[in-house]
């Protein structure tokens, strides 16, 4: 499917935390957004469009869907699916923890379905591009709309087909998205930055730097080339994002949001995210529910 550049790097992630089964799914009503905030997840994510037609961010490419189109996102993608303005999309989502269901079956086969996966398609499509992609999908929800006593086996199964096929297709979509993509030498770090964002002895440049095996101040300049903003930047639109997240997604407190996303105090929190989002915190949440 064609697809258009966003000519700067995304800087908006939240990591979702959640232990979900190893497979689940729900239909989801899709609105519009005023913001967008691309968001990322430990496992794998299938979409099946039942209705409707907006735009799926993933990564740094924006895609148009419509009814009957697909996507696949893998685990610690960034991505975001949004309704045109007056449109209420339906969707089903499912989600897998690929390597948590594959692993606990073939624990020595691990780093290989974990390099499969961080080199597998990602992406919007009509089901005439990928067919057998789209063939694996469409019985990976059959099973789970009728499930019997096979099920988890059906799943483990599927989800093996589903890795493997993902991992021939490729990120065919990724070759041409500069400067994200997988290859850059800092995408460790990123992926490590999405997965330990709260945690402020983790995030210090010293320690990312040591990760990366660069001087610090070789590590700070390459991250900003590479990734567009400098390593702070990017850190702070982390947590940022995740904090929007929570305060449209919880009920949480104001402070504990601030906190469980990595911010010292709150008085910090209010100021940085003020002037993001041109809004305070709680008006946010107001307007967002």
């Amino acid at each position: 499917m064609k697809f258009s550049i966003n000519p700067t790097f995304p800087p908006f992630y939240e990591q979702d935390n959640r232990t979900p089964p190893y497979v689940s799914y729900v239909e989801h009503q899709l609105y519009p957004y005023d913001f967008i905030s691309l968001h990322c997840h430990k496992h794998a994510e299938i979409g099946i469009c039942l209705e409707g037609h907006g735009y799926n961010y993933i990564e740094n490419r924006i895609y148009r869907f419509q009814t009957g189109d697909l996507q696949y996102v893998s685990a610690y993608v960034p991505h975001l699916a949004q309704s045109d303005k007056g449109v209420i999309s339906k969707w089903i989502w499912i989600s897998i923890d690929v390597l948590g269901l594959l692993g606990s079956y073939f624990k020595d086969d691990l780093p290989a379905f974990s390099s499969m996966q961080e080199n597998s398609f990602n992406g919007t499509f009509h089901p005439e591009e990928h067919k057998k992609l789209a063939d694996i999908i469409y019985r990976f929800y059959g099973a789970l709309k009728e499930p019997d006593k096979l099920n988890p086996w059906r799943e483990l199964f599927l989800t093996g087909e589903l890795l493997t096929e993902v991992s021939a297709i490729g990120d065919v979509d990724a070759q041409n998205t500069l400067p994200y993509n997988k290859s850059m030498r800092l995408y460790s770090i990123v992926l490590y930055i999405r997965n330990n964002y709260w945690d402020r002895a983790a995030m210090r440049e010293e320690n990312l730097a040591a990760i990366s095996q660069y001087s610090v101040s070789h590590f700070r300049s390459l991250f900003k080339k590479e990734v567009g903003m400098s390593v702070q930047e990017f850190i702070l639109k982390t947590r940022l994002s995740s904090a929007a997240y929570s305060l449209t997604n919880t009920n949480l407190s104001i402070l504990d949001i601030a906190l469980n996303a990595g911010f010292g105090n709150i008085s910090y929190f209010n100021r940085a995210f003020s002037k993001f989002y041109s809004c305070s915190p709680s008006a946010y949440r107001k307007n967002n529910r």
